[in-house]
């Protein structure tokens, strides 16, 4: 099974099986949605962005801070399950807006 959904950089792109590799290397038992990374002379945040196609990572000018020969993924942090909560401010301006 290909599944073909992507990641976005600091914000960039990636693919979602791309996620899963770097998931199983990191030994995680989920997949992250968002990875803070460095990688050559670029730095940010990659994100799952289901219209790329291919195994591919890509990163915004934005994010290049510096020439690299470095080649390699450096994961930083990941994103993690939690528990949503909403305030109860938010509920009466929710019910309103259908």
């Amino acid at each position: 099974m290909h599944i073909k959904i992507t990641v976005l950089f600091s914000v960039g792109f990636n693919v979602y099986i791309y996620n899963q590799q770097v998931s199983k290397k990191l030994g995680l038992d989920y997949t992250p949605s968002a990875f803070q990374i460095r990688f050559g002379g670029c730095k940010g945040v990659l994100t799952t962005w289901p219209s790329l196609d291919g195994e591919r990572i890509e990163i915004r000018k934005s994010m290049k801070k510096f020439e690299s020969d470095h080649n390699k993924l450096d994961v930083v942090n990941y994103s993690s399950p939690g528990i949503a909560m909403s305030s109860m401010h938010c509920v009466p301006v929710l019910y309103c807006l259908g």
